[in-house]
């Protein structure tokens, strides 16, 4: 027995060592590098640009429209700013395009007037205003108006907004009247609101009666007369 036992151990350590010397060999796991660049998670809803204030750059577009020139309004535009026009077939992908369709369109005099409106703020830097407006223009001598569907997409680019993205499509279906605008659709919403009910006012109660008034007499029937 004790010579059979001899082979057996010089096999476990033999065992144990090509074991101890596999686990040496492992590729140690490489530290963390401080400098590594890091997720930044940004907190829903900070820094986002109010409605009001993307509202507000169609006010600034229109006003362009109404005061400017081809010029101003490419401004308005990035400089890889896409407009696909309203009164036109070809796309416009650059500010010199973009300012030679202008140059066309201002001559028909138009005033736009939003009838309704659609905006989303996506982050920080980005946001869509679509929706439909009608245009009141000069043509052939004649006052009109054109009513078109339109979306833009508006990126802040150094700090100034500017639109990425402006489709502009005459509606395909014929209009058979001239929409609201939006101001006029909104002022009519709210005055169809119901009023709300004061919750100061006291509510109406009958008054408690006195446990120390004297009590009325009871009313009776007269006795019969006797013959």
């Amino acid at each position: 027995m004790f010579l059979r036992a001899r082979p057996l151990a010089a096999l476990t350590v033999a065992a144990l060592a090509l074991a101890a010397c596999g686990k040496s060999a492992e590729t140690p796991h490489a530290a963390e590098d401080p400098a590594a660049p890091h997720a930044v998670v940004v907190a829903p809803g900070a820094n986002l640009p109010a409605k009001r204030e993307i509202a507000a750059l169609f006010d600034d577009w229109n006003e362009t429209l109404r005061t400017g020139g081809p010029h101003d309004m490419a401004l308005l535009y990035a400089e890889n700013g896409v407009l696909l026009p309203t009164v036109s077939n070809d796309v416009r992908s650059n500010r010199v395009e973009i300012a030679d369709y202008f140059e066309h369109f201002l001559q028909m005099h138009p005033r736009g007037t939003i009838n309704e409106q659609h905006i989303d703020v996506l982050d920080s830097n980005t946001a869509v205003n679509s929706g439909v407006y009608t245009f009141d223009v000069i043509k052939e001598g004649q006052p009109t108006y054109m009513v078109a569907r339109y979306s833009f997409l508006y990126e802040k680019i150094g700090g100034k907004w500017l639109i990425m993205s402006h489709h502009s499509s005459a509606m395909p279906e014929a209009v058979a009247a001239r929409p609201a605008p939006l101001a006029q659709v909104l002022a009519s919403n709210e005055a169809a609101l119901p009023a709300p009910a004061d919750v100061h006012a006291p509510a109406a109660h009958k008054p408690a009666a006195d446990a120390h008034a004297t009590p009325a007499p009871a009313a009776h029937k007269p006795a019969a007369a006797h013959h």
